[in-house]
């Protein structure tokens, strides 16, 4: 082969490899990382923006929102994706997947063994058995995960099937 057309190849082959290693860094920040767990817990809070080592003098204010918010939230229970679609059944288009270690705001709980759920900005649904609901309480700069009683859960669910 000629040198120019061995050259002309190893370019193009450098640039799938480039491409790849992008795809693959975009996949792995959208999945994101797990909340990590307070150990003999139900609960577990991860700290966002504080060091340990930061500290506030009397003189520095603190901003701190007004209440805490309170979401439900679903959490995929398998150790591979689900399938997130588009309606409540199978028959629906496949939007994309959910992770186990992603969360997903809940909308509505429904009869029919979906959850109707916010992905990536728009409504989706998921198999409900395939999720675990937590509440997730974030109050300044903290996040608090707990599991929902059947109360929570009940402001949630619709006997709609849609």
């Amino acid at each position: 082969m000629k040198k120019q057309t061995i050259s002309a190849l190893l370019t193009a082959l450098m640039i799938c490899l480039t491409i790849a290693i992008v795809v693959v860094i975009v996949r792995i920040q959208m999945r994101g990382a797990p909340p990590e767990e307070a150990a003999g817990s139900d609960s577990y809070i991860v700290q966002e923006g504080f060091d340990s080592q930061d500290s506030v003098s009397d003189d520095q204010s603190v901003e701190k929102p007004s209440e805490a918010v309170t979401v439900l939230v679903a959490v995929p229970n398998t150790n591979s994706s689900v399938n997130v679609r588009s309606g409540p059944g199978t028959e629906y288009n496949r939007l994309g997947s959910a992770y186990s270690n992603n969360e997903y705001e809940v909308l509505e709980i429904l009869s029919n063994g979906w959850t109707k759920l916010l992905y990536s900005d728009q409504e989706a649904y998921i198999y409900s058995e395939y999720v675990d609901y937590k509440l997730r309480t974030t109050d300044n700069g903290s996040v608090l995960y707990d599991t929902p009683s059947e109360a929570d859960l009940a402001g949630y669910k619709s006997g709609a099937t849609e």
